[in-house]
């Protein structure tokens, strides 16, 4: 894996490196955490409620972003955890974080109902629903500078 080989390349001893593939965080090193995520529609990491409360409970986790097996961004887990406060504990929705040039830019919530709404909509249609709701907030924006036009 690619994240170990990095983690090696960085100064980890292979014997202090822990992967535990199907828990979060995907890594554990003495005194760090790691999970691992790639990019997908695009320019996007998807967290689950879960893995973001199971995450919060770690003192110090990063997260690799990877993209064509290429480290792109090591995001410090405060910012991830940070970003998400706003949701609420019980909410088991996944959203996304969407990477710029490897930056921090966007942080979407949707309630479960919608979310759930959202998904039937993308498998009648075949578009993601994460492109789903990028074309729904786009034509908002649409609408609203159309209408402060008049």
């Amino acid at each position: 894996m690619a994240a170990i080989e990095w983690l090696v390349a960085n100064g980890i001893k292979r014997e202090d490196i822990r992967f535990q593939g199907s828990r979060s965080p995907d890594i554990v090193t003495p005194g760090k955490a790691y999970e691992v995520k790639r990019i997908h529609a695009g320019n996007a990491i998807s967290f689950s409620g879960v893995q973001l409360r199971g995450l919060s409970r770690w003192g110090s986790f990063s997260v690799l972003v990877y993209n064509d097996g290429k480290l792109i961004a090591e995001v410090p887990g405060t910012e991830i955890i940070n970003r998400s406060q706003e949701w609420h504990p019980n909410d088991e929705v996944n959203f996304h974080i969407y990477y710029e040039d490897s930056s921090l830019v966007v942080n979407t919530r949707l309630q479960p109902a919608l979310y759930r709404e959202l998904e039937k909509m993308s498998k009648e249609c075949g578009k993601s629903t994460s492109d789903l709701v990028r074309d729904a907030i786009q034509a908002m924006i649409g609408m609203y500078l159309h209408a402060r036009k008049k």
